[in-house]
């Protein structure tokens, strides 16, 4: 890498001069884990707002909360107590078929190790959501490739994931969380398994497909390279958000503790 850090100059965002609204908001997070006689608690009365058309980044030391406000946030766990409401429908008060529902229609996930279907081609794996939400077979492989296209991908359609570098792999999984065009796109450690090079051009995708006036990106990260990419910082400490700072406070104060 020529001694450059590679994620010293992030892409601008593609959309600038709008006004940033909450589309997420959660009050009074609680989760707690173990048994009645011991028990360990994740969220400990947690208040976030997530804005729209900008990266809000969940950053803190090893255990204090970072996955699980996530996994809340996009729908996939529940909480002990507290309430979410996102893009104007209360998480709270839905049954599961219903949140499964609103995941499936609003919600993209970008996860640390991919998780891509091995067995199957990168079109088949970005499908998936659409194939999901009822979208036509035809419609969706359309749908796969004009967005593997825009990850750069193009040449790669028929590669299974064992084909495929660990920086294409995570560019098929931005494919496949972005192809249904959702309201609120998650990330959860987006960069950790990549080299340099491909967490920087990783980090420039999400920037530049991802952030949008209508959409909300939530990345969860130990990597302090990538401070330059977020809007907001939500800092976490001991099951609660400590702090909500900005890009420019957070250069000029201590960063929290990188992971090992």
């Amino acid at each position: 890498m020529n001694g450059v850090d590679p994620f010293e100059k992030p892409a601008p965002a593609r959309a600038t001069g709008i006004i940033r609204m909450p589309v997420l908001r959660a009050r009074g997070l609680v989760k707690t884990y173990g048994s009645a006689g011991e028990t360990v608690r994740a969220l400990d009365g947690v208040d976030i707002d997530v804005m729209s058309g900008g990266i809000t980044m969940v950053v803190g030391p090893s255990g204090c909360g970072k996955t699980t406000l996530i996994s809340v946030l996009a729908a996939t766990l529940d909480v002990d107590a507290g309430t979410i409401e996102a893009f104007g429908e209360s998480l709270h008060d839905m049954d599961p078929e219903a949140k499964t529902t609103f995941r499936r229609r609003n919600i993209g996930f970008v996860f640390q190790q991919y998780n891509l279907l091995p067995g199957l081609s990168a079109e088949e794996n970005v499908e998936i959501p659409l194939i999901l939400s009822g979208r036509p077979r035809r419609a969706a492989r359309d749908a796969a490739r004009a967005m593997l296209v825009r990850v750069g991908l193009g040449d790669k359609l028929a590669s299974r994931p064992s084909q495929l570098s660990g920086g294409q792999q995570q560019r098929v999984a931005i494919a496949r969380a972005l192809v249904h065009q959702p309201r609120l796109l998650v990330c959860d450690e987006p960069t950790a398994a990549l080299d340099g090079d491909s967490g920087r051009l990783v980090m420039n995708l999400i920037r530049e497909l991802a952030v949008d006036p209508e959409r909300a990106v939530v990345v969860v990260t130990h990597d302090t390279r990538l401070y330059g990419y977020a809007d907001l910082f939500a800092i976490m400490s001991d099951g609660r958000i400590a702090k909500i700072a900005r890009k420019e406070e957070m250069a000029s104060s201590a960063a929290p503790e990188p992971h090992p």
